[in-house]
Protein backbone atom coordinates (compact mmCIF):
# COMPACT_ATOMS: atom_id res chain seq x y z
CA UNK A 1 0.00 0.00 0.00
CA UNK A 2 0.86 3.18 -0.47
CA UNK A 3 0.58 5.91 2.02
CA UNK A 4 -0.11 9.86 0.51
CA UNK A 5 0.82 12.60 3.03
CA UNK A 6 1.27 12.80 6.43
CA UNK A 7 0.86 10.60 9.79
CA UNK A 8 -0.81 11.91 13.28
CA UNK A 9 1.93 12.77 15.26
CA UNK A 10 -0.18 11.62 18.70
CA UNK A 11 -1.15 8.06 19.86
CA UNK A 12 -3.57 6.59 17.83
CA UNK A 13 -4.59 3.16 17.01
CA UNK A 14 -4.14 3.66 12.98
CA UNK A 15 -1.23 1.16 12.83
CA UNK A 16 -2.05 -1.02 14.78
CA UNK A 17 -5.58 -1.35 12.99
CA UNK A 18 -3.66 -1.52 9.91
CA UNK A 19 -1.64 -4.51 11.44
CA UNK A 20 -4.20 -6.11 12.66
CA UNK A 21 -5.79 -6.14 9.05
CA UNK A 22 -2.71 -7.20 7.53
CA UNK A 23 -2.41 -4.33 5.49
CA UNK A 24 0.92 -3.35 4.91
CA UNK A 25 2.23 0.35 3.90
CA UNK A 26 5.23 -0.14 0.93
CA UNK A 27 6.37 3.54 1.17
CA UNK A 28 5.04 6.80 2.51
CA UNK A 29 5.08 9.61 -0.37
CA UNK A 30 6.82 12.06 2.36
CA UNK A 31 9.66 9.60 2.75
CA UNK A 32 11.06 9.14 -0.71
CA UNK A 33 14.14 11.03 -1.86
CA UNK A 34 12.79 12.96 -5.18
CA UNK A 35 15.21 15.40 -5.31
CA UNK A 36 19.00 15.31 -7.37
CA UNK A 37 22.34 14.63 -5.10
CA UNK A 38 23.37 18.48 -4.17
CA UNK A 39 26.36 19.59 -5.01
CA UNK A 40 28.85 20.65 -1.86
CA UNK A 41 30.20 22.88 -3.79
CA UNK A 42 27.07 24.85 -4.44
CA UNK A 43 24.96 23.85 -1.39
CA UNK A 44 22.39 26.41 -1.47
CA UNK A 45 21.42 26.19 -5.14
CA UNK A 46 21.22 22.49 -4.28
CA UNK A 47 19.16 23.06 -1.66
CA UNK A 48 17.29 25.42 -4.42
CA UNK A 49 16.59 22.71 -6.66
CA UNK A 50 15.89 20.41 -3.78
CA UNK A 51 13.06 22.55 -2.82
CA UNK A 52 11.60 23.28 -6.74
CA UNK A 53 11.64 19.27 -7.14
CA UNK A 54 9.35 18.62 -3.91
CA UNK A 55 5.99 17.25 -5.30
CA UNK A 56 3.86 19.70 -3.43
CA UNK A 57 5.01 22.67 -5.50
CA UNK A 58 3.11 22.94 -8.32
CA UNK A 59 0.45 20.96 -9.50
CA UNK A 60 -0.82 17.66 -8.04
CA UNK A 61 0.03 15.71 -11.05
CA UNK A 62 3.13 16.10 -10.07
CA UNK A 63 2.18 13.35 -7.06
CA UNK A 64 0.33 11.53 -8.92
CA UNK A 65 3.25 11.13 -12.07
CA UNK A 66 5.93 9.96 -9.04
CA UNK A 67 3.22 7.37 -7.91
CA UNK A 68 2.97 5.67 -11.41
CA UNK A 69 7.16 5.55 -11.51
CA UNK A 70 7.30 3.65 -8.41
CA UNK A 71 3.64 1.73 -8.64
CA UNK A 72 5.72 -1.35 -9.73
CA UNK A 73 8.72 -1.20 -7.92
CA UNK A 74 7.02 -1.84 -5.06
CA UNK A 75 3.80 -3.70 -5.39
CA UNK A 76 1.48 -0.92 -4.91
CA UNK A 77 -2.30 -2.31 -4.94
CA UNK A 78 -3.72 0.26 -3.03
CA UNK A 79 -3.31 3.74 -1.08
CA UNK A 80 -4.17 5.64 1.82
CA UNK A 81 -4.41 9.14 1.84
CA UNK A 82 -3.72 10.82 5.60
CA UNK A 83 -5.77 13.91 4.72
CA UNK A 84 -4.75 16.53 7.58
CA UNK A 85 -7.90 19.26 7.53
CA UNK A 86 -4.37 21.50 7.69
CA UNK A 87 -2.53 20.59 4.62
CA UNK A 88 -4.24 22.31 1.71
CA UNK A 89 -1.79 20.30 -0.24
CA UNK A 90 -3.24 16.67 1.27
CA UNK A 91 -6.59 17.88 1.57
CA UNK A 92 -7.66 19.66 -1.59
CA UNK A 93 -5.82 16.92 -3.61
CA UNK A 94 -8.32 14.79 -2.73
CA UNK A 95 -10.54 14.32 -5.37
CA UNK A 96 -7.59 14.14 -7.88
CA UNK A 97 -6.25 11.62 -6.26
CA UNK A 98 -9.06 9.64 -5.72
CA UNK A 99 -10.06 9.75 -9.71
CA UNK A 100 -6.28 8.99 -10.34
CA UNK A 101 -6.71 6.05 -8.54
CA UNK A 102 -10.08 4.87 -9.67
CA UNK A 103 -9.13 5.28 -13.30
CA UNK A 104 -6.06 2.41 -12.69
CA UNK A 105 -8.49 0.32 -10.55
CA UNK A 106 -6.37 1.14 -7.17
CA UNK A 107 -8.32 0.87 -4.12
CA UNK A 108 -8.33 3.99 -2.10
CA UNK A 109 -8.95 5.04 1.41
CA UNK A 110 -9.18 9.11 2.70
CA UNK A 111 -8.70 9.37 6.26
CA UNK A 112 -9.43 12.57 7.88
CA UNK A 113 -7.44 13.22 10.76
CA UNK A 114 -5.58 16.09 11.90
CA UNK A 115 -2.21 16.07 12.39
CA UNK A 116 -1.15 16.99 15.78
CA UNK A 117 -4.49 17.47 17.10
CA UNK A 118 -6.39 14.53 18.60
CA UNK A 119 -9.68 16.39 19.53
CA UNK A 120 -11.76 14.88 16.76
CA UNK A 121 -9.53 11.58 17.08
CA UNK A 122 -12.07 8.43 16.48
CA UNK A 123 -10.54 5.08 17.02
CA UNK A 124 -13.78 3.23 16.67
CA UNK A 125 -14.06 5.42 13.48
CA UNK A 126 -10.66 4.66 12.04
CA UNK A 127 -10.82 0.70 13.33
CA UNK A 128 -14.28 0.46 11.23
CA UNK A 129 -13.08 2.58 8.36
CA UNK A 130 -9.94 0.45 7.63
CA UNK A 131 -11.86 -2.62 8.65
CA UNK A 132 -14.56 -2.03 5.65
CA UNK A 133 -11.30 -1.06 3.16
CA UNK A 134 -9.46 -4.44 3.88
CA UNK A 135 -12.72 -6.40 3.27
CA UNK A 136 -12.74 -4.43 -0.05
CA UNK A 137 -9.02 -5.46 -0.60
CA UNK A 138 -10.05 -9.02 0.42
CA UNK A 139 -12.50 -8.98 -2.44
CA UNK A 140 -10.29 -7.35 -4.67
CA UNK A 141 -8.09 -10.25 -3.98
CA UNK A 142 -10.29 -13.25 -4.85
Amino acid sequence: MYWFAWFPVYPSNLFETLRDNQIGVAICENFRVYWDEIDEDHPFEGLALKCLANPYIGPTSRRLTAFDAIRDTFGIDSAILFATPACRHSKSAYRLIQNFLADRGIPFLLLDMDISDPCGYSPEQVKTRIEAFSEMLDGNHD
